[in-house]
């Protein structure tokens, strides 16, 4: 996620790769993310019965797909847990943490 190779990723920077990685899944390449095609995406232990509740919650408009701007839009609970300094960047031994099992 570290765009620009200085050792520590911003949050845009984390939003980029975040969309990036999510819209890998866009299976018909519209541009867009239906509910199945977002499941995956959400972390394993997020229960299948809550994928609805979460797609509901980024999908600002209710029209039942999510777009880019949705997701950037939306908070990003991972970014904002492993920024343990609070200073709006992940360093190296956050990213680490971050990735720990």
């Amino acid at each position: 996620p570290d765009a620009d190779g200085d050792g520590v990723v911003t949050f845009e920077e984390f939003q980029d790769f975040r969309v990036a990685r999510a819209f890998e899944n866009d299976a018909d390449g519209d541009g867009a993310l239906t509910l199945d095609e977002f499941r995956p995406t959400l972390p394993k232990r997020v229960p299948r019965m809550m994928h609805g509740r979460a797609f509901g919650r980024i999908d600002a408009d209710g029209d039942g797909q999510i777009v880019p701007d949705e997701l950037r839009a939306a908070p990003a609970r991972g970014f904002e847990q492993a920024d343990a300094d609070g200073d709006g960047r992940l360093d190296a031994e956050e990213l680490t943490r971050f990735r720990a099992p």
